[in-house]
């Protein structure tokens, strides 16, 4: 596997341009890490990270650009290979691969999955300068033999001395070179932080401008929703023209129906509020109607008429040979069985009792069915037919005026009515 040269900083500026995948590569002393290191060297598999579409470094565990990646991504596992997206995220951390096949699997995911590539041919790197070692000069001693002991003595003082120089410039040096790297990985760090925050930046903006665009198309949904209903609104108003011909024909709809109807639903209703339903043949008459009434209907009272509130009609002795489909009771219809007495009736009562005029007819209706005013109470009516106007089907109701006679009690009676209304008026 040919691994980029340059340090990390170079890596991710060269990733950067290219708009490629970061693959970093941390290696381990174990036998996880041996395996990865081969699957690594496969042919596939170098042949694809080599590619343009990747730049892939590697460093050991606990050197200096270990240590300076760690302070980025915190504690990275060892061993562990790092596909790194545009954005300064991970795509996949791989931390075990079973053979070279697998990982060629996960490369190719990977690269599926890195949107908006642009292969670039790889510039060359600057190869990294071999570092020196400076070795100790050895200086060769003359021989002992001729050379007196103080000269000896004087002449390993000074290489002592000199090799003391030596080994504290060497400390200097390290120390300097120290210092310069260290300085050189904060820069790095540094730089990747900021690579990072304007990756992230990035995507924020695009994010903004995501949902900007679905905010427009959400507000052009909404106004496309309006006009639709309003046309669909003015459609319904266009159509409300022929509104009038529909509504002739729901009139006319109940009228045909009875038309058609051979059976006429009648129920029969007391001034007691009791009453009785029966079904007749349309084509009876009112007569039978009345003796149906005689034989089965028990009645308060001997004569009885006939009488509907809607529409407002009566029905007098000469509708008894009449149909009832030609009185327009079909198919159904209520009856109000009303007392007749010396051949007058009265129908108007049942309209006023939710009056005062009608509450005081009510009182002296019931003081008569009971005698309360002792002696025959009689009923004087006249009877008045209407005729029958454009706006009424129905025929006339006739006009009814009860007369009570004045006897000792009534007038009783209503000396105290009238005493009650003119204190409740006074207080």
């Amino acid at each position: 596997m040919r691994w980029f040269e340059g340090d990390i900083v170079q890596a991710v500026t060269q990733s950067r341009a290219r708009n490629a995948v970061f693959v970093v590569f941390v290696e381990g002393e174990n036998e996880t890490s041996e395996k990865i290191s081969e699957a690594i060297n496969d042919v596939a598999v170098s042949t694809k990270l080599e590619g343009s579409n990747f730049v892939s470094i590697h460093f050991k565990s606990g050197s200096q650009t270990f240590n300076q990646f760690s302070q980025i991504y915190r504690d990275p596992p060892v061993p562990s290979l790092y596909f790194i997206g545009r954005n300064g995220s991970p795509i996949e951390i791989v931390t075990e691969i079973g053979n070279a096949k697998d990982l060629i699997d996960k490369i190719e995911n990977i690269e599926n999955i890195h949107l908006g590539k642009t292969p670039v041919n790889p510039t060359p790197s600057a190869p990294a300068s071999a570092p020196t070692n400076d070795g100790v000069a050895k200086e060769s001693e003359p021989s002992t033999s001729t050379v007196p002991l103080d000269d000896r003595v004087e002449r390993a003082k000074e290489l002592l001395e000199e090799k003391r120089n030596k080994k504290k410039q060497q400390e200097e040096e390290e120390a300097r070179q120290k210092e310069m790297q260290r300085r050189k990985e904060g820069q790095n760090v540094q730089e990747l932080k900021r690579w990072q925050q304007e990756q992230e930046l990035k995507q924020l903006k695009e994010e903004r401008l995501k949902e900007k665009k679905m905010e427009q198309e959400a507000r052009q949904r909404v106004l496309d929703q309006i006009a639709q209903d309003r046309a669909d609104r003015n459609a319904r108003n266009a159509s409300s023209a022929s509104s009038p011909s529909v509504a002739q024909q729901g009139i006319s709809a109940p009228t045909s129906a009875a038309r058609n109807s051979n059976e006429a639903r009648l129920q029969f209703r007391l001034p007691d509020g009791s009453t009785y339903s029966n079904r007749f043949d349309a084509d009876a008459t009112l007569g039978e109607v009345r003796q149906y009434i005689l034989t089965n209907v028990t009645l308060p009272f001997r004569d009885f008429s006939l009488a509907t509130m809607f529409p407002r009609r009566e029905f007098f002795t000469q509708d008894n040979t009449s149909t009832l489909r030609d009185l327009e009771l079909v198919p159904s219809s209520v009856m109000l069985i009303l007392p007749v007495c010396d051949n007058t009736v009265t129908v108007e009562e049942l309209e006023n009792k939710n009056s005062i005029g009608g509450a005081m007819g009510t009182i002296l209706e019931e003081f008569k069915n009971e005698n309360f005013l002792g002696g025959d109470v009689g009923v004087i009516a006249e009877q008045s037919k209407t005729n029958e106007n454009s706006t009424n089907r129905g025929m006339g109701f006739t006009q009814t005026i009860f007369m009570y006679p004045l006897t000792r009690q009534m007038l009783f009676i209503l000396f105290l009515l009238i005493s009650c209304f003119v204190i409740v008026f006074l207080l």
